[in-house]
């Protein structure tokens, strides 16, 4: 996979604050294109425990394939934890003739409702599942 020199820079500051902290044999960094699941490493797949994550919703197109990534690494009883910057889009409404500010953030609240939909899709495969297994 290519990897952006900025995220190369990135990931190389993360692993050097990882081995400062002494938590080498506990963490893995690794890069991953939400844009583009087909390319992940399938050891991913439900691989992590906690799953970290900065500012990662800065725009509606991001929500989507941010909660599909983070569903498809995260372990079954896994935890996110996520930082986020509230922001309200500015933006010129021709009709009003003025600036308008939003009254929500809507990449963070497209997030929410994308991330709640995939973790309830996957609980009632996981129950389908289970329950699937009892009536053999």
């Amino acid at each position: 996979m290519h990897v952006h020199p900025l995220k190369k820079k990135v990931l190389k500051l993360l692993r050097k604050t990882i081995a400062v902290n002494r938590v080498v044999e506990k963490c893995t960094t690794v890069a991953l294109d939400w844009s583009t699941p087909n390319t992940w490493d399938p050891t991913l797949c439900r691989a992590f425990d906690l799953v970290l994550a900065a500012d990662v919703v800065y725009a509606s197109n991001a929500a989507q394939p941010c909660a599909a990534a983070i569903d498809a690494v995260l372990g079954e009883h896994g935890v996110v934890l996520m930082a986020h910057q509230v922001r309200h889009a500015i933006y010129f409404d021709s009709k009003a003739g003025k600036v308008v500010k939003e009254a929500h953030d809507g990449p963070l609240e497209l997030f929410r409702y994308v991330f709640v939909v995939v973790l309830v899709v996957v609980i009632i495969i996981m129950l389908w599942n289970v329950n699937d297994n009892h009536m053999q």
